[in-house]
């Protein structure tokens, strides 16, 4: 995988609310080769733009980047926030897992 990547993981696993559903991500890469163990870093991608609007819990987010339906490979209009940056993963975590590629 290349830094930049966009993929679907389907039933993703670490679901905060616990549900099991396909989520979008942008690959950012591992941390160094020196680091035991070796994480991914991963930049999660919703589908839920509303909650982005005027009046909304996450209208003040500035760190966003807006992606229309096809852009990059999502498959719907898509907000990225940077607020939201994940590296739970260990390399040999994330390995064990499948994903489908965009």
């Amino acid at each position: 995988m290349k830094i930049g990547d966009v993929f679907c993981w389907d039933d993703y696993p670490k679901q905060k609310d616990g549900i099991l559903k396909a989520r979008w991500f942008i690959y950012l890469g591992l941390s160094g080769i020196l680091s035991n163990p070796q994480n991914v870093f991963l930049l999660p991608a919703t589908g839920q733009t509303d909650l982005y609007k005027k009046g909304c819990r996450r209208q003040n987010h500035k760190k966003i980047t807006r992606f229309a339906n096809g852009d990059c490979g999502f498959e719907m209009d898509t907000i990225v926030d940077l607020n939201f940056f994940e590296n739970n993963w260990t390399l040999d975590e994330f390995n064990n897992y499948r994903w489908v590629s965009a």
